[in-house]
């Protein structure tokens, strides 16, 4: 579903993928180390509609979900049982911001940031997990023409 594209103009540095009214599914499960903890990160861009940053465990679903778009960041963590989110007002431009979820190390938090400020923080039971997957996703709104977003620098470091 969707297209993607690697543009070389655009990047922070270019060059970046563009995607357009679809999703990019990381194509192996991330491993992950018992009493570890994980930071997964993209810089991502609208370009118009919306962009989305998921972690997923297999079996599961998503348990980790933000969506920024036009002005709004909904961050969601989910605990076995419930999902809880908040929608934080965010400055609306074209410019990339780095969108970091955290599993804290020895600890049952975990964290959603925003270039590198806290938006939304949960403490309580985390799904426990051996591996994970990461889904990007850009759904545009235009009828004129191709709209999405844009994603860069996926990193996915285990922290001690």
């Amino acid at each position: 579903m969707g297209t993607a594209v690697i543009s070389s103009n655009v990047g922070d540095p270019s060059p970046s993928v563009f995607l357009s009214n679809g999703i990019i599914e990381s194509a192996t499960n991330f491993r992950t180390t018992d009493n570890c903890g994980l930071r997964l990160s993209v810089a991502m861009r609208s370009d118009s509609g919306s962009v989305q940053f998921e972690v997923w465990l297999p079996g599961i679903g998503y348990v980790a979900h933000v969506d920024a778009s036009f002005g709004t960041a909904l961050y969601e963590l989910c605990q076995p049982g419930a999902c809880i989110y908040v929608t934080q007002n965010v400055p609306y431009d074209k410019a990339f911001h780095v969108y970091e979820y955290d599993e804290l190390p020895d600890s049952a938090i975990q964290r959603w940031m925003r270039d590198g400020v806290t938006e939304f923080q949960l403490g309580g039971a985390v799904f426990q997990h051996d591996s994970l997957r990461v889904h990007l996703n850009a759904l545009g709104n235009s009828p004129s023409g191709p709209s999405g977003g844009y994603f860069d620098n996926v990193l996915a470091i285990e922290t001690p």
